[in-house]
Order: structure tokens, then sequence, then C-alpha cells
């Protein structure tokens, strides 16, 4: 009885210590992976007026928004999953997406953008 609540014991701080690390490697990943793409799109990091980062317990990634000050008219939401399967593609890891917002007609601006997106999407990174 002893050795079964030991083994019980060292699984749950395995599980524990796994969920610990996880998430907040995960976050890391996504920082950096926003940074690399944002720094594609030609942001300057002055330029940032509000970050914005969630969890998304759907999809296993993150979602970061962000409101720049050139751009006040747009919000920008970027997708980070550290793993995608989507139809007729392979596996693809630490992978970001980027959608564009109107803020004020409150729809999804889609490709080809007009002059009034500062930083246009890049699609899948």
């Amino acid at each position: 009885m002893k050795k079964k609540l030991t083994v019980l014991i060292i699984l749950i701080g395995m599980v524990v210590l796994f969920l610990i690390c996880y998430y907040p490697a995960q976050r890391i990943l996504a920082l950096n992976k926003f940074d690399d793409y944002s720094q594609l799109q030609g942001v300057d990091k002055k330029y940032i007026d509000q970050k914005s980062i969630y969890k998304n317990y759907k999809d296993g990634g993150y979602i970061i928004q962000v409101h720049y000050k050139n751009d006040p008219a747009h919000m920008y939401t970027y997708r980070y999953f550290p793993i995608t399967h989507r139809k007729h593609e392979s596996i693809k890891f630490h992978r970001m997406d980027c959608e564009i917002t109107s803020i004020h007609e409150s729809l999804v601006v889609e490709s080809p953008y007009d002059d009034s997106i500062k930083y246009p999407s890049l699609g899948s990174q």
C-alpha cells in the first residue's frame, strides 16, 4: 500500500510540475514569435500603445491583441499555435497568424489591404 501511495504522489507531482512549466514556456515562445513576426511587419516597439496576452484554451496557443499608436483605427490580433494540423497541410510547429480588425466598423479587414493598414498581415509565419 505504501508503494502505491508513493507512486501516486510521484505521478501527481510530475503532472503538477509539467503544468507549472508548460504554460509559462509556451507563453515565452508566443512572445518570442510575436517579436519576430512584428519585426517582419516593420513594427517599432515604441508604437505599441496597448498589448494584451490571453491563453487560448480552445486552440491550445496564445492570443496577443495589440493596438498601435500610429494606427488607431485598427486592432491587431496575433494568434500563436504551438502545433497546427489543418486540412490538406502537414503538421506545422511554432506558427503565428495575424488578423486585423477595423475598430470603427467592427469588421475583420481582408487582403488586399488599402493604404489605411499600417502593418499588413504576413499570413502564417
